[in-house]
């Protein structure tokens, strides 16, 4: 009766349970009613200026995420879906050694990183209409090592049904009058949708996951951003780590014949036969050429071999690298600057190979991309200072090459009196010198 009539205190005591069960009622809080209200009065005054909600930034959040292993659960992806299907042991032996090689290809884990994104794409929104929200998610960034971001957003919400879909049927009917009553008073489902909003973002970083690693074995690193977070994790957390390498060959008169006759060899082989008397004549005339060669010519092919060299002893310790830049001195002294660019960093393997110095307060299974400005600067900091170390002292113990290495940030203008390295990568067909 109080519900069909209410009196002045039942309307009271009322409001107090209603703004108990729904903060949003509080007299401190604003609510659309105020906002539409404001509008309309805009409107019939006839102001010119814009609104400030159409001026407000976006309240949506954004999803990062990164498949960790595809190289390895792809193949048993496959292998699975064969055996469903009772393919030969032979035919689900030659699928996984396929898939393995075929899902090692970079280009492979972007395409297949799309494919997931575009499934969640399509089947969260539809999942979240079911529970009573209006929930937006579009696909606006693919790296391209696989790296995807996913715009996200509650846009309405139906809170008795979310009540009902969450609490029960039961609890819902106990609180349907409480809402409707709300429902009068203030636009109590948009009041709660930041909440809402909110609660999804911590939900889904942590479910979406472990559903994908329970169902396909396939490790997921995902990240939620607010919006006015995304634009410094996005621009700081993956951008490139740059620095300059900076070699000068110590015995370079001894070293360009060795370098020119083993690349000679190369393309011969060493194996008893014609090849390797080949090789070996091969090398004698390379090495006379090149002690005779122009200044640069010496330069140009330290340049070449280190570029190549240096991503795959990198790539061994976990480190993503690329060199983007070479020059080479004009002079025989071999000295030679590469511009290299830190992408990707495993910590896991990284730490394995270098050990834990300058990284000692992090966790085992510490991610890259989630440390902060100050743990991203150590990491980079202990692989320059690895590059300073190893590198030299590998290139003595392999090729006996004596090597003095520098690794600084990289300078704005170009090195004095060095030649660019147009074409950074000889022919595919040439072996590299240099690997061990």
């Amino acid at each position: 009766q109080a519900l069909v009539e209410p009196s002045g205190r039942d309307l009271e005591h009322m409001g107090v349970r209603c703004s108990r069960l729904c903060p949003c009622l509080r007299p401190d809080d604003t609510g659309a009613r105020e906002h539409l209200t404001e509008t309309a009065t805009a409107e019939r005054a006839g102001v010119t200026s814009t609104s400030q909600a159409l001026l407000a930034a976006e309240t949506c959040f954004y999803m990062n995420f990164k498949l960790l292993n595809i190289a390895e659960a792809f193949p048993k992806i496959m292998r699975a879906k064969l055996r469903q299907a009772r393919k030969s042991d032979a035919a689900v032996s030659i699928a996984g050694k396929t898939s393995y090689l075929l899902a090692s290809r970079p280009k492979f884990a972007k395409n297949f990183s799309n494919g997931i994104a575009d499934k969640l794409t399509e089947l969260m929104p539809h999942k979240c209409q079911e529970m009573g929200i209006n929930f937006k998610m579009a696909k606006v960034h693919c790296g391209d090592m696989g790296f995807i971001v996913l715009r996200a957003e509650v846009v309405e919400v139906d809170l008795l049904k979310l009540l009902e879909k969450s609490k029960g049927s039961e609890f819902a009917e106990k609180v349907s009058p409480l809402i409707g009553m709300a429902r009068r008073f203030r636009d109590i489902d948009r009041a709660v949708l930041p909440k809402v909003q909110n609660q999804m973002m911590l939900k889904l970083e942590k479910e979406i996951p472990s559903m994908l690693y329970e169902k396909a074995r396939l490790k997921m690193l995902m990240i939620c951003k607010r919006s006015d977070e995304q634009a410094d994790f996005f621009f700081d957390a993956l951008a490139a780590h740059k620095f300059e390498a900076v070699f000068t060959i110590l015995n370079a008169a001894e070293a360009a014949p060795r370098l020119a006759q083993e690349q000679a060899r190369s393309h011969f082989g060493d194996k008893a036969g014609r090849g390797k008397y080949l090789g070996m004549a091969a090398g004698r005339v390379a090495s006379g050429l090149v002690s005779r060669a122009p200044d640069d010519v010496f330069g140009k092919l330290v340049a070449r071999r280190l570029t190549h060299r240096l991503p795959r002893f990198m790539a061994d310790v976990g480190v993503t690298l690329t060199v983007t830049d070479a020059f080479a001195a004009s002079n025989h002294s071999g000295n030679t600057i590469l511009r290299c660019e830190i992408t990707d960093v495993d910590l896991s393997i990284f730490r394995a190979s270098a050990g834990s110095q300058g990284m000692s307060a992090m966790s085992q299974d510490q991610h890259m991309l989630k440390l902060g400005q100050r743990g991203r600067s150590e990491v980079y900091e202990a692989v320059r200072k690895y590059i300073r170390l190893e590198l030299a002292q590998h290139l003595l113990t392999q090729k006996g090459l004596q090597v003095n290495l520098i690794v600084k940030d990289v300078e704005k203008s170009g090195p004095p009196e060095m030649l660019d390295i147009d074409g950074l990568s000889d022919s595919d067909d040439q072996d590299d010198s240099l690997e061990t």
